[in-house]
């Protein structure tokens, strides 16, 4: 039941290194599961079972880290005995619980070096801490000795860590790229969604190991269906760090350079082709969900907020044929969420070059902005942040200036300047309302 499985999993971290000594630090055997193939949900389960308990190990290391920075060392030896018996315990359940990796152990083999790299660092461990070496050298020697295999196990065990998620996530794109069933797909990519969600290092092991190439194949597979909306979705979470944005410029499938046989990524949020032979109606073809995933894709690869991110080489191409599909998601959807995606992506736009408001002049970007502002659209204030964006550094421009006082924006600034964070909002919420006003009576000056 809860509570029995709730007690298992805090005695891990909470009990006492006597019980190790009794037990010898030998782990308790487990029956070994038998070799297959795990499917993706069971992949996502594993990479979170990996991530827990690592968690557990890493608390250890903090303990022991605490202790020789406090010079407490006779509490090394049995801190650094708790260390090594979770390590031990950590490889042995990963074969035995969460994943049937014995193949991947063999000394030719990444993860097989890597163990035996850390069997021999937590060897080396229990020798410094042993009884004899500390007769043997002086404290100030012994604590040196000690910071430094601590050190060298600590990043062993984080590249231990690494190389066994990537195990999980390769076997998740793998399945991608292979022929799979439609369901399978949907849970292969459900699961990249998942793992990418914990966090920018997860994201960047996917696109190092070809996520980003494998959920490009499904968006630009004609057969893809719905499948198509979910592997937009994933491929945003991916794209929240640089290293996932540089995996999407590296398959030349964005904006307009495309492959043969495949369309420019910027048609995902287009209502119709660029023109010629190449786009295609794109709304008749594309699932319920699909534009707005796009246009998340295109916000989330522009955000000035990924740190260390750099100007697409594609986006100045098709800059006209971008700002046209966002600024006609933005008039078309009746959603705020599809709104919220379609005036953030604008908004990133704006920052990037001077020839995107140019472009946004001749979209009547402003105005279909404008026309949100006054409706319910534009109720959310992290939306309004983004509408204030536009048409600030719209007004930096004077003929974009003088459309943005043509459809009546001075008004809809003075509105947004008199925003206030409500008594519910949080601290998030608080500093977007000051933006709001900062950015309203920037435009307005302008």
């Amino acid at each position: 039941n809860a509570s029995l499985k709730q007690w298992v999993k805090e005695l891990r971290v909470l009990y006492e290194a006597e019980c190790m000594n009794t037990l010898q630090s030998k782990s308790v055997p487990r029956e070994t599961a038998p070799p297959h193939d795990p499917p993706a949900h069971s992949t996502r389960e594993a990479v979170g079972a990996i991530q827990l308990r690592a968690q557990d190990v890493s608390t250890e290391f903090a303990k022991l880290c605490q202790r020789l920075e406090w010079l407490e060392l006779d509490q090394v030896p049995v801190l650094a005995k708790s260390l090594v018996c979770h390590i031990n315990t950590f490889l042995k359940d990963y074969t035995t619980q969460w994943t049937s990796a014995e193949p991947d152990f063999q000394p030719q083999s990444s993860l097989g070096r890597q163990s035996k790299v850390i069997e021999q660092i937590c060897q080396r461990l229990t020798d410094v801490c042993g009884d004899d070496h500390t007769r043997e050298a002086d404290e100030q020697d012994t604590t040196r000795q000690v910071v430094q295999v601590v050190t060298a196990l600590g990043h062993a065990f984080t590249k231990l860590v690494d190389l066994m998620i990537s195990r999980e996530i390769k076997i998740v794109i793998r399945s991608l790229e292979d022929d799979c069933s439609f369901q399978d797909a949907r849970d292969a990519i459900t699961s990249l969604t998942a793992m990418g969600a914990d966090g920018g290092h997860i994201c960047r092991l996917i696109a190092r190991l070809g996520g980003v190439r494998a959920l490009l194949g499904i968006c630009l597979e004609s057969r893809a269906g719905v499948v198509r909306v979910d592997a937009l979705r994933a491929l945003a979470t991916v794209c929240c760090v640089v290293e996932g944005i540089l995996e999407l410029e590296k398959c030349e499938t964005v904006y307009g350079r495309p492959c043969k046989k495949q369309q420019p990524t910027v048609s995902f949020v287009s209502r119709r082709g660029r023109g010629g032979g190449g786009g295609g109606a794109v709304r008749r073809s594309v699932p319920r969900g699909g534009a707005q995933r796009g246009g998340g894709v295109l916000a989330q690869v522009t955000s000035p907020w990924v740190e260390d991110n750099h100007r697409l080489a594609g986006l100045h191409d098709n800059m006209d044929a971008i700002v046209a599909a966002l600024t006609g998601l933005a008039r078309c959807t009746e959603t705020p969420e599809t709104f919220l995606l379609a005036s953030a992506a604008l908004a990133n736009l704006t920052f990037l070059d001077s020839d995107f408001v140019d472009a946004m002049v001749a979209a009547g970007t402003a105005r279909v902005l404008l026309r949100a502002a006054r409706g319910s659209l534009a109720h959310s204030i992290f939306t309004k942040d983004q509408i204030a964006t536009v048409l600030a550094n719209l007004a930096g421009s004077r003929g974009a200036a003088e459309e943005v006082v043509a459809a009546g924006g001075v008004s809809v600034l003075l509105a947004l300047l008199n925003t206030r964070p409500a008594p519910s909002h949080r601290l998030p919420e608080v500093a977007t309302a000051e933006r709001v006003q900062q950015k309203s009576a920037i435009a307005l000056s302008r």
